[in-house]
């Protein structure tokens, strides 16, 4: 048992080191890097910051950039509300057809409720201290 399970362990760890490992180039050959010298080192800190800096750009690119943007965001826009019409034109088709097979949600709208203050309700007292209205003359 012992021996089977080390086998298959094993076969797993070959297995797998044989996909990790990076295919060989094509044409055999080994990519050349070039050599360090201390000509070399001097230089590549000064390359490095001078790569890292992002370019200065002009007023005229960014007004371009910023055009671009809206452009884009109009698009978007404009793709968001054709879908958003399929979307509802599906949705009332499909709630038609629920509707004609009598399985549709008979949605009643919430009762309305009217809350007016209690100082322009005849009768009613103020919150405020004012007056008290007449009741209406019936």
């Amino acid at each position: 048992m012992k021996t089977t399970l080390a086998v298959i362990v094993l076969l797993v760890v070959a297995t797998g080191t044989v996909y990790t490992q990076a295919p060989p180039p094509p044409n055999g050959e080994l990519p050349r890097v070039p050599a360090l010298n201390e000509g070399n080192l001097s230089t590549l800190p000064s390359q490095l910051s001078q790569s890292a800096q992002p370019k200065e750009r002009n007023i005229d690119q960014l007004l371009d950039e910023i055009q671009a943007v809206r452009a884009q965001r109009a698009e978007l826009e404009k793709k968001e509300q054709s879908l958003v019409v399929e979307v509802r034109k599906l949705v009332d088709k499909q709630t038609d057809r629920l509707n004609k097979l009598g399985l549709g949600l008979q949605v009643q709208p919430p009762p309305v409720s009217v809350d007016v203050p209690a100082g322009l309700v005849p009768g009613g007292i103020p919150s405020t201290g004012g007056p008290i209205l007449p009741p209406p003359n019936r």
